[in-house]
């Protein structure tokens, strides 16, 4: 999937092969739940409202979105601001550390005032950091500014798990373990998906502004661009060999400029799968809302 956007969808004989072979597991996976004595998976739990609609939450923002963040920030750090690993790491822990805080803490607050509004709560935090905060990360950004922008995001991460479960696991019954690995499931799949999505909008988002900035540039201010730099290059190299390291340097701080600009788009990006999902939690809550069957009788 990450390779898509390299080799053509639909020209590369290893994609095509293995979209095939997914194809065809597919379909001998249902044929063989269709005329199985023993399921692997139960549909009746998908009969279950709140489940339902607690996965479709789950998976855009647990998996499509927040996983695009966790992939793009360390190549953020090491790519662009060119970092060491092990800096990168600790940049990181910025908002790793928050997760861990907030994580027991959103437990608590499930339990007193109820998932609903500590979900509610939480996605609006991530909804704001991912339109606003996180894509406002650039080339020129601070290392330790953008450790601090990112804190907000391991706020909103750490107090989704809790009322999302409460919410889905809660009405399941006897059904509770198999709602547990299918959650999990669809958080993975996600996760695989939004890999794929976010490396190919990155590849494709630096294409574009590469080939942009190449098209607006103004030819005196690059040719004296490179002329300053090969006046200074000059004193160390032969002057063939410093004109050429001089349009080189051009093109290296092209090349930084677009992806700069690329990761700012991708950020952006997240946000659609956030407010996609939004529209689940908004029917989930709906559904909070009307009394049960049961409680209609009594």
């Amino acid at each position: 999937l990450s390779k898509g956007q390299q080799l053509g969808w639909g020209q590369s004989s290893t994609i095509v092969l293995l979209a095939f072979g997914a194809a065809a597991s597919l379909l001998l996976y249902l044929l063989s739940e269709m005329f199985s004595r023993n399921k692997l998976i139960d549909p009746a739990i998908f009969k279950i409202k709140e489940y339902t609609l607690s996965m479709g939450f789950y998976f855009l923002i647990m998996g499509l979105s927040i996983y695009q963040l966790f992939y793009l920030l360390p190549l953020y750090y090491e790519t662009l601001k060119h970092l060491t690993t092990f800096v990168t790491g600790l940049h990181m822990l910025a908002f790793a550390i928050f997760i861990a805080i907030v994580s027991p803490l959103a437990g608590l607050l499930s339990d007193r005032f109820g998932p609903q509004r500590v979900i509610v709560g939480s996605t609006i935090i991530f909804l704001y950091t991912s339109y606003f905060l996180i894509p406002s990360l650039n080339y020129y950004t601070p290392s330790i500014r953008a450790a601090i922008i990112t804190i907000p995001l391991g706020i909103a991460l750490g107090s989704f798990f809790a009322p999302v479960s409460a919410m889905a696991l809660g009405p399941l019954g006897d059904k509770t373990a198999q709602g547990v690995s299918l959650m999990h499931y669809l958080r993975f799949l996600g996760g695989s998906l939004g890999t794929a999505i976010a490396t190919n909008t990155l590849e494709m988002r630096q294409a574009v502004h590469f080939e942009g900035i190449a098209n607006m540039q103004n030819y005196d201010y690059v040719q004296r661009f490179i002329d300053n730099n090969k006046d200074m290059i000059s004193q160390y190299l032969p002057s063939g060999l410093a004109d050429v390291k001089a349009q080189l340097l051009l093109g290296r701080v092209q090349h930084l400029k677009a992806l700069s600009l690329a990761f700012q788009d991708t950020f952006r990006h997240t946000f659609v799968f956030g407010a996609l999902g939004t529209i689940f939690l908004v029917l989930l809550l709906l559904a909070g809302r009307q009394p049960r069957p049961g409680k209609l009788r009594s």
